[in-house]
């Protein structure tokens, strides 16, 4: 299934109104809370209630399931969405970052090459090719220099999230920096 920019944005999953079947809405929010029955009983007496936040591409699933308990459901958005992380295209770096935070590109092999050469900076757009496909890259004619291997970026930000949660963009750059120059990682904390 493809996915659209709408479901990388971030929000809450509320029940607006319980329907004519309460407790099959009950019983799906037990199984997807982990909730005991006089929990679930009472998470729902005071109406709208959030269920769940998060993407909505993970908060699809239960809203469907109590959608077809007969439930209303709304999806409110807290912010822009994020950019798919997709092969042959540029990304920012940023929001690329971004990406790959919210677990984006698992699932991908690519590379990534940049205008120029040297170290990534801020505010720099790089172009995402997959990783048997380096030509992609160099037939655009500006992204000819190599930056990184997909895989090396991921987990780069993966463990200075990890180490730092509330790492910044730039913190996690120099993060990639670092492993890009010394071939290791640089301590996030």
């Amino acid at each position: 299934m493809k996915t659209s920019n709408t479901d990388w944005q971030a929000g809450r999953l509320l029940i607006t109104d319980i329907g004519p079947q309460k407790l099959k809405v009950v019983h799906a929010l037990r199984k997807a809370l982990n909730l005991p029955l006089a929990g679930a009983l009472s998470f729902v007496a005071s109406l709208p209630v959030c269920v769940g936040e998060d993407f909505r591409l993970r908060l699809r699933p239960l809203e469907r399931e109590l959608q077809a308990t007969g439930a209303t459901v709304i999806f409110q958005p807290a912010g822009p969405a994020l950019e798919t992380l997709r092969l042959n295209m540029p990304i920012g770096i940023e929001a690329l970052i971004a990406c790959v935070k919210a677990g984006q590109g698992t699932e991908l092999y690519y590379s990534l090459y940049s205008t120029h050469d040297g170290s990534i900076q801020v505010g720099d757009v790089l172009y995402v090719v997959g990783s048997d496909d380096d030509e992609a890259a160099v037939l655009t004619g500006d992204y000819r220099e190599f930056a990184c291997m997909g895989e090396h970026f991921q987990s780069v930000v993966e463990l200075a999230v990890q180490q730092k949660p509330d790492a910044s963009d730039d913190e996690i750059i120099r993060a990639l920096n670092h492993y890009l120059e010394h071939d290791d990682f640089l301590d996030m904390e």
